[in-house]
């Protein structure tokens, strides 16, 4: 699959999907640490470009297959890689063609821009129910043809004092430094000991390998805070393709709360992917943002697909538990919370019996 990850980025970039396929490695590491085995669905035209790819994960405890597919993510963004008009044909043909391998249970994920989109699978498929769920996702700050000082008269009052405060706050009490391209200034062992000392640290192996990719994998960046002793405050890494930044992950050190470095960091960062020409800016990771409300709405779009079986239905059974808060997980499982909504509208047409 990584040996496609080149021609899967030029196809996000076709599609308009920028930088959607980047970071390939690291999301399939990710998953693979939650015992999920990555599948791609490829449809290729005649002289074997990529038409649209879709990627996948089967849910995999020690390895053994489950039947259970899902995306990895909430905002459809990394999923279905096709042009627009394309996606829900491409999603019902790789729920049509997972349902042919034998899939249980299914959950495709796509960024869409009608409210109301037309999911079709053919009657040759094993008999199932079906449901479309529709969702706003606020994750982009659009900022073409603005300057950054344009830019933050579009945000709130309260957003736009914030930003300008504690970076002048944070400059009467120390001197600090912008640096824009931070990769290759760290050890292992140094990242380790920014990341222990972080407000919310990373799993060791996850901040290292983070960095990592911010320094080695295609259009990757790593830009940092640092005060006038050399001490790393703040760091921010991602990638950009074309005229899209892609932040990743933020890493703020403790101990200065009071002087809210995930703010000044914000508002450094921004200002330096405005002034290099970024067109819009994806926050897929990081700290809660407080521009949020300023952020472009986006619809997801979701296919859900049970199989008739008795494991699918023990698997919905299963999912209506853990699809809800409780007190040893307070935030539910995406799938299981997905199966078991209580406003979806299933269709029981689609398929026949085997």
């Amino acid at each position: 699959m990584l040996e496609c990850s080149l021609a899967l980025e030029e196809l996000a970039l076709r599609c308009g999907q920028h930088g959607a396929m980047n970071y390939l490695e690291h999301f399939i590491t990710m998953q693979a640490a939650r015992d999920r085995s990555p599948v791609l669905l490829l449809c290729r035209t005649e002289d074997q470009e990529i038409d649209w790819a879709v990627l996948i994960y089967e849910l995999a405890p020690l390895g053994l297959r489950t039947g259970i597919y899902t995306t990895d993510e909430i905002s459809g963004y990394r999923t279905v890689i096709a042009t627009p008009r394309a996606r829900a044909a491409a999603t019902s043909a790789a729920a049509t063609a997972l349902l042919a391998e034998g899939a249980q249970t299914i959950l495709i994920s796509c960024l869409t821009h009608d409210n109301d989109v037309a999911f079709a699978l053919p009657k040759t498929v094993p008999a199932c129910r079906w449901a479309v769920r529709q969702r706003t996702v606020v994750r982009t700050l659009i900022v073409r043809d603005r300057t950054y000082k344009t830019m933050l008269k579009s945000l709130g009052k309260a957003t736009r004092f914030n930003l300008g405060y504690y970076r002048r706050r944070l400059a009467r009490r120390m001197h600090c430094e912008f640096v824009a391209d931070a990769r290759g200034m760290f050890s292992p062992a140094e990242i380790e000991a920014l990341n222990a000392s972080s407000l919310n640290p990373f799993k060791p192996e996850l901040a290292k390998q983070q960095y990592a990719n911010a320094c080695r994998a295609r259009g990757g960046f790593l830009v940092g805070l640092r005060n006038g002793d050399g001490l790393w405050l703040s760091l921010v890494g991602g990638w950009r393709q074309a005229q899209t930044t892609v932040l990743l992950w933020q890493m703020n050190r403790a101990g200065f709360e009071r002087d809210s470095l995930g703010i000044v960091m914000r508002g450094y960062f921004l200002e330096h992917e405005i002034n290099c020409g970024a067109q819009e800016i994806i926050f897929y990771g990081g700290t809660p943002n407080s521009i949020e409300h300023s952020f472009a709405q986006e619809t997801a779009t979701d296919l859900i697909i049970l199989r008739r079986s008795l494991r699918s239905t023990a698997i919905a059974a299963v999912a209506w538990l853990f699809g809800r808060p409780h007190w040893w997980k307070k935030v539910p499982s995406f799938f299981a919370a997905s199966l078991s909504g209580p406003k979806l509208y299933w269709h029981k047409e689609a398929g026949h019996s085997k």
